[in-house]
């Protein structure tokens, strides 16, 4: 029975294959997972700067004013018109005004949404991002995309000062799909190649 050898040559070149496979499969993953990190901080730098432009629109004074049932005043049409140029102009899904009621709880004062927006009142769910703007009086995005039934978003918050105190703040939802789009399609580059 005669037994066949691998030559050298083959096995050198058998060796060197499966080293490249393995290098372009760290880098790839290493790619994917940088490239996916680097996307959510821009979404989320976006977001913080949208808010943070409209928080400066958005007067403390006025917002402070606002009360239950008065979608129709003249204040809230003010603000609501501010909050629209954003929600038009920049690619955002949700932008609105928050503000701290007496029991402590978060409630949305003007929701810029035209389908289904939040009543004045409405209690908002409180993040620790959103306390965070509130307590510290800065603009905060949250560290993960959250899932809710209007879709996959990253929320950024601007506090909206009244002199140098935090009355509200403005709240911005991104679509994190996005993201999930362009990191389908790197890994399918990165597979490919």
């Amino acid at each position: 029975m005669k037994v066949r050898k691998i030559s050298m040559f083959n096995q050198l070149f058998l060796f060197l294959a499966i080293l490249l496979l393995l290098g372009n499969g760290i880098l790839g993953a290493l790619v994917y997972n940088r490239s996916q990190v680097s996307l959510f901080q821009q979404i989320q730098m976006n977001a913080m700067n949208i808010a943070q432009c409209a928080a400066a629109n958005v007067s403390g004074g006025i917002l402070q004013n606002i009360s239950v049932g008065e979608e129709e005043s003249n204040e809230f049409q003010v603000i609501m018109e501010q909050l629209g140029f954003f929600r038009d102009n920049a690619e955002i899904e949700y932008i609105y005004t928050l503000r701290q009621n007496e029991a402590g709880d978060f409630e949305f004062v003007v929701d810029s949404d035209l389908e289904e927006p939040a009543a004045i009142g409405d209690v908002c769910e409180t993040t620790e991002e959103l306390a965070k703007a509130f307590a510290e009086g800065i603009t905060t995005a949250d560290e993960e995309a959250f899932t809710d039934e209007w879709g996959t978003h990253v929320s950024a918050y601007s506090p909206i000062l009244d002199g140098n105190e935090v009355v509200g703040a403005v709240g911005v939802d991104i679509s994190a799909n996005w993201i999930n789009d362009q990191v389908i399609g790197l890994r399918n580059l990165i597979i490919f190649t």
